[in-house]
């Protein structure tokens, strides 16, 4: 029988339509600066080296024998114990020395900063939908090598902007949808993120209150309430500390109290948004906040048109709640370094930084919708990496610290009856972590404990009646029984023919009250002057490194020998 063929249509081969250019040229663009600031962190793992005296200050509560005995210490520390937890975890698991000494926790610090990255990917698609990226972030902020090696440090900061960066995106959940486990998501890491760092309850206090105004806004009076109920646990959780540590930290804090002009908190914030040494990056933060701004309110927000209610009820609007976090955020921070009254680095300014880069992120999303917009953000991203990471490249290849070179060519070259001055003594945290030597030495001013910085036993220093006259006395006694005395770090002289300034024990000079700078300001040019009145000659020794050492730790080691009466 023969078989007709069939005259039906046979279908066609499905066609797959190549994506358009600029979404090529987007996820390209997305992915080398992601790998690119990928490498900033790996290279600073290598290159960090040992660790800097805050550093140290860590590990040694990290080692400390129990945890009642790291509670009974942490009114000498600045920040609450969510750090000391995990790296007692860590050292318990044995990995603080894993690839050499003091390496596993550069790892560990790499993990953290890994994290905050991935972070700014995870907020950016909360913030402003699944199609949304760190266009921002990444070339503001992730991309300064300033960033990763604060980020990065064996320090409370990395970990305190993951915690706040991760609640700031948990809480909109909250305000978009008040579920049973976001509520409990988003209060537990409230809760954290007051634990990583006491400033993130300022940040959260802003956070809160924008996504009160968005929920009330949209007419979410669950959320609402959900808000209040997230941020008053998060409150709680600090009430020991006010108690405990804060309480008793008021009896010596006074030292470090100088106050700080607004002028002052400005240019440190300034000068944090360009990563200390991208001084044209402010100008960027600008370009991005104007075109934002511009862009998040003239366009339509993704996936909004057509429906901006459901059911009778709006929609929240993530515009209210990015922008009140950043307004209400940044002037409460600031204020609180202002009531603070310390001189606070560089670095504390990164937080609320980070914050608004992932506020830009999300209210960046309007620049979906438009052509032009899109290759905007794109140039805008290729600017700022070409810019900025090859000053990024060099602060990460930077070693924090020699104090490790430094005490070991102490134990190497001390002989017995030779003394050992370390100024200012600040450093004498970090030397002690790293000297093997037998024998003993000091800081400049004496002081009982060298294991973390105590600011109580400094208080009680700049009240003593004689000052530095002992310490003068005792490096007089070696020098003339022909022994020599050993610098590790610097003391100034005045200018020759100069007597150098006295100062009353505090708080009653007049210039000084409880100024503990100035005290060592004065004390360093006593001490430079007495070894140049009498030391018969001085040289510095060199050191063996051939890598560029942070100035915030970068000691040298001086011998002075012979006696001039």
């Amino acid at each position: 029988m023969n078989v007709k063929p069939s005259t039906a249509a046979v279908p066609a081969p499905p066609t797959f339509e190549k994506p358009p250019l600029i979404d090529q040229v987007e996820r390209t663009a997305l992915l080398l600066a992601t790998l690119l600031v990928l490498g900033l962190h790996v290279v600073n793992l290598f290159s960090a080296g040992p660790l800097w005296r805050d550093e140290v200050g860590d590990a040694v509560y990290a080692a400390m024998p129990s945890w009642a005995h790291v509670w009974g210490m942490l009114k000498y520390d600045n920040f609450p114990p969510l750090l000391l937890v995990l790296l007692r975890i860590w050292r318990g698991l044995g990995l603080e020395n894993l690839g050499g000494p003091d390496f596993g926790y550069r790892i560990y610090g790499l993990i953290v900063g890994v994290a905050v990255l991935a972070v700014l990917w995870i907020n950016a698609q909360r913030l402003g939908g699944p199609r949304n990226a760190p266009w921002f972030s990444l070339g503001l902020f992730a991309a300064g090598g300033f960033v990763v090696r604060v980020g990065d440090s064996i320090r409370p900061y990395g970990l305190g902007w993951l915690c706040i960066l991760l609640t700031l995106g948990l809480v909109w959940r909250v305000v978009q949808l008040p579920r049973p486990g976001r509520v409990v998501a988003a209060a537990v890491m409230a809760t954290l993120s007051v634990q990583a760092l006491y400033q993130n309850a300022f940040l959260l206090l802003a956070i809160g209150l924008a996504g009160m105004l968005a929920a009330a806004r949209a007419g979410r009076y669950r959320a609402l309430a959900a808000l209040a109920g997230i941020n008053s646990v998060a409150v709680l959780s600090l009430l020991p500390y006010v108690l405990g540590p804060i309480h008793a930290a008021s009896a010596w804090s006074m030292v470090a109290q100088r106050g700080v002009p607004w002028s002052r908190l400005g240019s440190m914030l300034w000068e944090a948004a360009g990563s200390l040494d991208r001084r044209w990056v402010p100008c960027l933060w600008l370009l991005a906040i104007g075109a934002v701004t511009y862009g998040g309110w003239a366009l339509p927000r993704p996936g909004t048109a057509g429906r901006r209610q459901v059911g009778t009820q709006p929609l929240p609007d993530m515009r209210w709640y990015g922008m009140a976090t950043v307004l209400i955020g940044l002037p409460v921070f600031l204020a609180f370094l202002k009531f603070l009254g310390m001189e606070t680095p560089p670095w504390y300014y990164l937080l609320p930084l980070a914050v608004a880069a992932s506020v830009l992120d999300g209210l960046g999303a309007a620049m979906t919708q438009d052509m032009r917009w899109r290759a905007g953000r794109v140039a805008f991203l290729a600017v700022a990496l070409c810019l900025g990471l090859p000053l990024g490249w060099q602060v990460v290849q930077v070693r924090v610290t020699n104090a490790d070179v430094a005490a070991a060519q102490a134990t190497r070259l001390v002989q017995p009856g030779d003394e050992v001055l370390v100024a200012p003594w600040t450093d004498g945290v970090s030397f002690q972590y790293y000297y093997h030597g037998s024998e003993p030495w000091t800081t400049l001013p004496p002081l009982a404990d060298h294991s973390i910085h105590r600011y109580d036993l400094m208080k009680d220093r700049i009240m003593a009646p004689d000052g530095v006259s002992p310490l003068l006395a005792q490096l007089g006694e070696t020098l003339r029984a022909g022994h020599r005395v050993w610098i590790v770090g610097s003391v100034d002289a005045p200018p020759e023919g100069k007597a150098p300034p006295q100062l009353l024990p505090a708080p009653r000079d007049p210039r000084a009250g409880w100024d503990e700078a100035l005290y060592m300001r004065v004390w360093t040019l006593q001490v430079g002057d007495y070894l140049r009145a009498h030391g018969e000659r001085q040289a510095d020794v060199p050191m063996p490194i051939n890598q560029r050492v942070s100035r915030l730790e970068d000691i040298k080691l001086t011998c002075v020998e012979g006696w001039r009466p």
